[in-house]
């Protein structure tokens, strides 16, 4: 009967459409980082090549590559592969939460032992301070507070000193830190300059480096050299491989 013919042909359908989803499936591509021994560094381009990998990244400081394979390709047969050492995903993760705790729900320690050390200077081999030099109450956010950077500055405030914060970037263009700022590099996108587009690398350049000149916020080290190093993107997110 016609009926039955009908159902045959929807099965048959099915079953296509099926295949067809997994060939698919089959076909994508998954991004793996591989390490090898630095005897095999002319040979393991074309070795990642014979199994179907394709070459994305290279790595110069490390012997290590970045690659993407076939899906249903198993880590034991890059691990056949002469010469190489160890293979991971590249895994994209969110290293930031959106909400990030407060600094006050995390209390430190006392500090008034080390305070003590720092004005009477028992205890270790540099000078003493002669005095803490008051700052306008308002430039100095909480936390530079509340490890009483002041009471350094008198003797160090960084000069000289190279600070790379490896992070979601710099906002270099902001008057807090244009000042300090010396340069940077973007893991990401090479070409482009390491701006800050998500906000924690900013934060946490400003809490180490923002420059003390009355206004805005003050950091730990207002006079450090600032660089910054953006690994991860506007969502908090960085590949190992960044």
């Amino acid at each position: 009967p016609l009926f039955i013919l009908g159902g045959k042909m929807k099965k048959s359908m099915t079953i296509l459409v099926g295949l067809i989803l997994a060939t698919a499936v089959g076909a994508q591509a998954t991004q793996k980082i591989v390490s090898f021994d630095p005897a095999y560094k002319g040979a393991i381009d074309k070795s990642v090549e014979s199994v179907g990998g394709k070459i994305t990244r290279k790595f110069y400081l490390i012997d290590s590559l970045v690659a993407t394979f076939p899906d249903d390709l198993k880590d034991s047969a890059i691990y056949s592969l002469k010469g190489v050492t160890d293979v991971a995903e590249d895994s994209y993760i969110r290293w930031i939460e959106a909400a990030p705790a407060s600094m006050n729900s995390v209390p430190l320690p006392s500090v008034e032992s080390a305070l003590n050390m720092i004005r009477t200077g028992e205890g270790w081999d540099v000078p003493a301070f002669a005095e803490i030099r008051p700052e306008p109450a308002s430039e100095i956010p909480w936390g530079v507070k509340r490890v009483n950077a002041a009471g350094a500055w008198a003797f160090t405030e960084g000069k000289g000193i190279k600070v790379a914060v490896v992070d979601t970037g710099v906002d270099f263009r902001h008057p807090d830190l244009a000042a300090n700022y010396k340069g940077g590099w973007n893991a990401i996108i090479s070409t482009a300059a390491p701006l800050d587009d998500h906000g924690h690398g900013s934060h946490v350049s400003g809490t180490i480096a923002a420059v003390k000149d009355g206004k805005g916020v003050v950091g730990v080290a207002p006079s450090v050299d600032l660089y910054g190093v953006k690994v991860l993107d506007k969502n908090g997110s960085g590949q190992y491989s960044w």
